[in-house]
């Protein structure tokens, strides 16, 4: 099958955040927030019939890179590695993301956010992944029960069913005026409650 690139221009106004995504003060979370591109099957047919809130999203497997622009005084979390960063005299920075084989992006932008960092040696990798924790500042007496946990669920199924595919996964902790953004999975992007 033939590689096709896609240039799709569209834009978004941020709802007050429901169903995991949207806007709260400051805080943005981004999920399902770009058009899915249809799907082409293997008999040759084309998948594209709207989403339905009850059903999940179909998309197809492809390579992102994603350039965010916002005020550098966010910190921000995506889908994939971070590639490049590139500050403006305007006072924002272009931070651009790419991973290659995941099916959605998701990415988030506050400026409350505490980040850590650490590397993790898998089971079946020849690579480190790279933990990135974006923690609320409410919940730092917190950080070392998401860290445990994310180590913990990482080395437990790299050891028991395939190693971790990604170089990075980031765990975000919303603010508690934002929790509807809680509780989801992206492509190397969870959220917690």
């Amino acid at each position: 099958m033939s590689k096709r690139r896609l240039q799709i221009g569209f834009e978004l106004a941020m709802p007050e955040i429901f169903a995991r995504s949207g806007r709260e003060g400051d805080f943005f979370f981004f999920g399902q927030w770009y058009p899915k591109p249809w799907v082409l099957l293997d008999d040759g047919r084309w998948h594209c019939h709207q989403f339905h809130y009850h059903s999940e999203f179909f998309a197809d497997f492809a390579r992102f890179h994603v350039e965010i622009s916002a005020p550098r005084r966010f910190r921000i979390g995506a889908s994939g590695r971070e590639v490049g960063r590139h500050d403006h005299p305007d006072g924002t920075v272009t931070r651009v993301f790419e991973e290659e084989n995941i099916h959605a992006f998701a990415w988030t932008a506050w400026p409350g956010f505490l980040e850590y960092r650490e590397s993790l040696a898998l089971a079946g990798n020849p690579f480190p992944t790279e933990i990135i924790l974006l923690l609320d500042p409410d919940h730092r007496s917190d950080r070392l029960r998401y860290l445990q946990s994310l180590r913990f669920a990482l080395k437990f199924f790299s050891e028991r069913l395939f190693p971790y595919p990604y170089r990075t996964i980031t765990l975000v902790d919303p603010p508690a005026r934002a929790l509807e953004a809680g509780g989801m999975e992206y492509p190397t992007l969870i959220t917690g409650f």
